[in-house]
């Protein structure tokens, strides 16, 4: 018999590896709380929806807003929702599919052990951070941007250095609700 055994991943393919069990080489996020690719998963899947989120509530604004343009009796308030709806909206949109699309390749670097990917979804959130800062009033943004930017880090150099493949997952997978 082979000290190696066929073990099932995130994936659904069944690779090859040791089992030892209580040896992980790996990062820890956030203290304990899981392994740094499924932290990278999560936050960005939350990413995903915050953006969506945005994206659709400004799309939902501008209807209301073209809405009330013409809906409205009062001359003030035809003038204010007219002047409302000549807003540039289109780059904060833009943004935030750009965003959009670094979490999804943050998503798949992940799911594939792809450091390039997990290294594209890394420096969004750092450019996301960069562009808090440059904001009043969004030190949550700034502490989010870096919060989502820190497993990514540590997932690409466990990817390169070979701690995190394939075949070591079964000893590097941790969680503290999802196992």
């Amino acid at each position: 018999m082979s000290d190696y055994e066929n073990v099932k991943v995130e994936g659904g393919e069944a690779v090859s590896a040791m089992p030892t069990p209580g040896v992980k080489r790996g990062h820890m996020c956030c203290g304990g709380c899981c392994d740094v690719r499924r932290a990278a998963i999560i936050v960005n899947i939350i990413m995903l929806c915050i953006m969506a989120l945005g994206t659709l509530t400004i799309a939902a604004g501008l209807i209301m807003i073209k809405t009330v343009a013409e809906d409205a009796d009062d001359d003030d308030v035809k003038q204010a929702a007219t002047q409302l709806d000549g807003l540039p909206v289109g780059l904060p949109v833009v943004i935030m599919l750009i965003q959009m699309a670094g979490s999804a390749c943050g998503i798949f670097g992940a799911l594939n052990y792809n450091a390039n990917l997990v290294m594209v979804a890394f420096v969004f959130h750092c450019i996301y951070t960069i562009f808090a800062l440059a904001r009043p009033n969004t030190i949550p943004d700034v502490i989010l941007g870096a919060f989502f930017a820190y497993p990514h880090w540590f997932l690409y150099k466990e990817i390169k250095d070979g701690t995190m493949s394939p075949e070591s997952y079964v000893n590097e997978r941790a969680s503290c609700c999802c196992v």
